[in-house]
C-alpha cells in the first residue's frame, strides 16, 4: 500500500523496488571519493542496465534527448552491514544478527532481523566503541 502511493506521490506509472541483499559488497568510499554518494552511484550503476530492460515501449534511453532513469533512495548512503550470526526458530523461521553501520553518523548498531519479514527489524541496539 505504501509503495503504491510513493508511485502516485511522484506521478511514476512504474515504480521498481529494490532491496540490496545481505550478501551484496559494494566498496565504501572515503570522504574524499564522494562517501555514501559515491556508493550509491555505484549501486545505479550496477541496476541500470537491468532497470532500462523494463521501461516502457518507445522510451529512448540513449543519444540525445534521452530519457533519465530517476532513482529515490530511502537513505543518502549505503552503509555497511555484517552478519554476525545466521539462526533458525521452529517458531519464526531463519534470523540474523548483523551490525550496521550508517555512512553518515559513523554509528553502529546490532540488529536481530528475521528473514520471514526482512522489512522489519526485530530489535535494535547502538554499539558503543
Amino acid at each position: 500500500e505504501g509503495q503504491l502511493q510513493l508511485a502516485r506521490d511522484h506521478g511514476f506509472g512504474r515504480l521498481i523496488f529494490v532491496t540490496l541483499n545481505r550478501g551484496h559488497a559494494f566498496p565504501t568510499p572515503t570522504a574524499a571519493e564522494g562517501g555514501g554518494a559515491a556508493a550509491q552511484q555505484a549501486v545505479q550503476d550496477e541496476l541500470s542496465p537491468m532497470v532500462s530492460q523494463l521501461a516502457p515501449p518507445g522510451m529512448r534511453l540513449t543519444g540525445a534527448g534521452a530519457a533519465k532513469m530517476p532513482f529515490l533512495a530511502v537513505d543518502d548512503g549505503i552503509g555497511s552491514r555484517d552478519v554476525r550470526a545466521r539462526a533458525r526458530s521452529a517458531l519464526s523461521g531463519p534470523m540474523v544478527v548483523e551490525d550496521v553501520g550508517d555512512v553518515r553518523s559513523g554509528d553502529r548498531a546490532r540488529r536481530l532481523v528475521f528473514l520471514s519479514n526482512r522489512g522489519a527489524v526485530q530489535s535494535e541496539a547502538k554499539l558503543v566503541p
